[in-house]
């Protein structure tokens, strides 16, 4: 029950775009690895079987390393295709999940996705293929305290440097790991099974590449539908004012429930207040304030997590840390996982997609803040040579048009893909609409109203209509149905401790 429980925890801050089902890799769906030996570039294998009752294939496709070399090795880059229930009336849907650093394979999506068109989903390059760019010592020194001090940086910047070199040594060429080279493998398995044109449903990260990709085969991209979409400008930096204006507008909903005002009129302060006052470890658990802040930033993302959130640091101001340790158990359970966090493609991906390292800390402590931006602040340890690798062409670290068809649809909460990054990219889509659904956090929109998004799934897919009126706006609920506090009673004993005890 404890692993259980930190697990959970765990879970909850991944913040997966998506329930993930994983098959079994003892009986290998996929071909015999090296069945294609030999074979040249865009050369595919398939093996027929099934997946969730549906009839499906299991591939690899060879691929460059580096696009850009023509010496470069190939790589066996694995896909999945599920065939659609009916015969195919509509382009396929090609998934483009979240991340970066997670899978692009086991994403469950439901029936309405393959109704009258195949699906496929083309693994990650340094997650999914014969190259995995994991760096367990990026995870180890992140679960050392104080991450986000000069030497946690300093410490996560050396076990980056350390598995740069290794990955090297191995012969891996860390340039050949970025967006536009994950556009290119969706590309060349679209070729290899002889699709005319494509569809992209993308979340998060992910709606990135369906903007690399729609830019690079405008003609090969029949529509296009995001969700939770980011701006390609931002180049995944989280500013302080815009997380701390993200904040504040919980704070205002908080402060409009009577039941939640009456915990605490003034949430910001109380967070302030339980950061500036932490003890240092609750029940030998060390409570540690950089992994909250870090924690909280993503706990933020989705309602239901924010919720339970909020109301752990509402707790510990009443003496209560029982919450607060579990989130910081579960932040590194979550750092250390070498199946959901593959570091060296995380990094891979934030630095050559413009991410300014090198000067992300800077601002980043100023006096009054409440949460800051952890991100960005981590992220800096990438720079003065942490992850070297080198930045895709500047026109796809900036917005430009897209003539696709394209739908937005993105949280008025969303904390990963604030509405003003939505709004951005919609001035450049040329044929696309955004629309914001108020009360919703990040991959809410695919989550808590599960029929009206099938209903909009399949009207635009199928008949390339825009329906978003299923949707209806949640009222704010700050109640969540189980607590970290109760997580921590079963790990570390029943009682909370009395205020000062």
């Amino acid at each position: 029950m404890k692993c259980w429980a930190v697990r959970l925890a765990a879970t909850l801050l991944c913040g997966l775009c998506a329930a993930r089902a994983t098959v079994a890799q003892d009986g290998s769906p996929f071909p015999e690895p090296g069945r294609l030996a030999g074979s040249g570039v865009g050369e595919i294998v398939l093996k027929s079987g099934t997946w969730n009752g549906a009839r499906t294939d299991f591939g690899y496709v060879l691929v460059p390393e580096n696009r850009t070399d023509p010496r470069s090795r190939l790589l066996e880059l694995p896909f999945i295709r599920q065939h659609a229930v009916e015969s195919p009336k509509a382009p396929p849907v090609f998934l483009l999940g979240g991340g970066p650093g997670q899978s692009n394979l086991w994403a469950e999506l439901p029936p309405v996705f393959r109704a009258e068109n195949d699906l496929v989903r083309v693994g990650y390059r340094g997650v999914d293929g014969s190259v995995k760019l994991i760096c367990p010592q990026v995870g180890r020194a992140l679960a050392e305290a104080r991450p986000l001090s000069p030497e946690g940086i300093a410490r996560t910047r050396d076990a980056l440097r350390e598995c740069h070199g290794e990955l090297a040594a191995d012969g891996v060429d860390i340039d050949g790991y970025n967006m536009v080279e994950v556009a290119d493998d969706v590309e060349a398995v679209r070729k290899a099974l002889g699709y005319d044109s494509i569809q992209l449903f993308s979340t998060s990260y992910g709606t990135q590449l369906a903007d690399i990709y729609s830019r690079r085969y405008p003609e090969a991209t029949h529509r296009s539908l995001m969700i939770g979409a980011s701006s390609r400008a931002r180049r995944f930096v989280w500013d302080v004012e815009t997380v701390e204006g993200q904040l504040r507008g919980y704070a205002d909903l908080w402060r409009a429930d009577p039941e939640a005002a009456a915990r605490t009129p003034d949430l910001l302060g109380t967070i302030r207040g339980v950061l500036d006052s932490l003890p240092a470890e609750w029940r030998g658990v060390p409570l540690d304030r950089d992994k909250l802040r870090l924690a909280t930033f993503h706990l933020l993302y989705e309602t239901g997590t924010a919720a339970a959130v909020l109301d752990a640091y509402v707790a510990a101001s009443g003496g209560d840390m029982g919450g607060l340790a579990v989130i910081c158990l579960g932040y590194d359970e979550d750092v250390q996982s070498t199946s959901r966090r593959y570091w060296g493609e995380f990094f891979s991906k934030i630095v050559s997609g413009g991410f300014p390292a090198a000067g992300a800390a800077a601002g980043a402590a100023d006096t009054g803040v409440v949460l800051g931006s952890p991100a960005n602040e981590l992220w800096a340890a990438a720079g003065d040579g942490g992850w070297p690798i080198e930045t895709i062409p500047e026109e796809y670290c900036r917005l430009a048009s897209i003539a696709v068809p394209t739908l937005v649809l993105n949280g008025g909460l969303d904390f990963s893909s604030p509405p003003e990054q939505a709004l951005e990219l919609e001035a450049h889509l040329t044929n696309g609409t955004v629309v914001l659904l108020p009360g919703m956090g990040h991959m809410d929109v695919v989550r808590l109203q599960r029929e009206a998004f099938e209903a909009a799934v399949s009207a635009f897919f199928i008949r390339g209509e825009i329906d978003t009126s299923g949707y209806r706006r949640p009222a704010p609920d700050f109640t969540p149905g189980e607590t970290f506090q109760d997580y921590a009673r079963e790990l570390l004993g029943e009682d909370p401790p009395l205020v000062g005890e």
